[in-house]
C-alpha cells in the first residue's frame, strides 16, 4: 500500500504523531494523492471555501465553494511525502473519509515530491481527465444549493470538540450570509447531546 502525507514543511526524513483534531497523536497519511497534496496548501482542506469530494457518479472532484477560491489558495509550491506504511492502520472515525490512515508510531519518509504550483498541477489533471475541477457556483447535484452541509459539517465539529463558537466561527467568517441559519443552528444543538447530533446527521453517515 502506498501512503502519502502533504505538507508545507520541506526536508522531512521522519515523521512523528502529533495531536491534531482527534484523542490520540498521530501520524496522518492517505492512500489518495490528490487529498495529500490539498493538505500541502495553507488553507487547502477547508471545506467552507474548497471541498475534495465525490461527484453524483461516484468519482473523486474538487469542488469550489467560494468565488476564486481555488486559484487563490493553491497558486503555490506544494508537497507529498511517501511514507513507509509499516505501522498504520485504517482511520474509523465520523468524518474522515474512505482514504485516511493513522499510525501512533513515528515513521520514515521515503520519499519527498515537491510541486512547483498545485493551481496548475490541478488544472494539468484536468485537462488530462484525471479530476474534475467545479468551478463557483457549480456543484454535483449531491451538495445542496442552500449550503446546509456546511452547516452540518461545522455542528459535526462541535459534536467532536464541545465547543460551540469554535465549531462555527470559519464557517461564519467564510459565508456570512448563512449567519442567520447559524445562531438558529446553535440554538438548537446546544441543548442536544453529541449522540442525538450524529444520529440526527444526514450527509456524513
Amino acid at each position: 500500500m502506498e501512503l502519502y502525507r502533504g505538507t508545507k514543511i520541506a526536508g522531512l526524513k521522519e515523521m512523528k504523531p502529533q495531536l491534531v483534531n482527534h484523542s490520540k497523536p498521530y501520524v496522518y497519511a492517505t492512500t489518495d494523492k490528490i487529498e495529500a497534496i490539498i493538505y500541502s496548501v495553507q488553507g487547502g482542506n477547508l471545506n467552507y471555501t474548497n471541498i475534495y469530494g465525490y461527484d453524483d457518479n461516484g468519482e473523486r472532484c474538487l469542488i469550489e465553494r467560494k468565488a476564486n477560491s481555488l486559484k487563490n489558495i493553491f497558486n503555490s509550491e506544494g508537497r507529498y511525502y511517501i511514507l513507509d506504511d509499516t505501522s498504520f492502520i485504517k482511520h474509523n472515525v465520523l468524518g474522515v473519509g474512505n482514504n485516511e490512515y493513522v499510525s501512533e508510531d513515528p515513521v520514515k519518509v521515503i520519499e519527498e515530491v515537491v510541486i512547483p504550483n498545485v493551481w496548475e498541477y490541478f488544472e494539468n489533471l484536468e485537462k488530462e481527465n484525471k479530476l474534475k475541477i467545479y468551478r463557483y457556483p457549480n456543484r454535483p447535484k449531491k451538495y445542496p444549493k442552500d449550503d446546509s452541509d456546511l452547516i452540518e459539517c461545522a455542528t459535526l465539529t462541535y459534536a467532536e470538540t464541545g465547543n460551540l463558537d469554535y465549531a462555527f466561527s470559519l464557517l461564519e467568517k467564510y459565508h456570512p450570509e448563512l449567519k442567520g441559519r447559524i445562531e438558529k443552528e446553535k440554538s438548537q444543538i446546544s441543548k442536544m447531546s453529541k449522540e442525538e447530533i450524529i444520529n440526527r446527521s444526514i450527509y456524513f453517515k
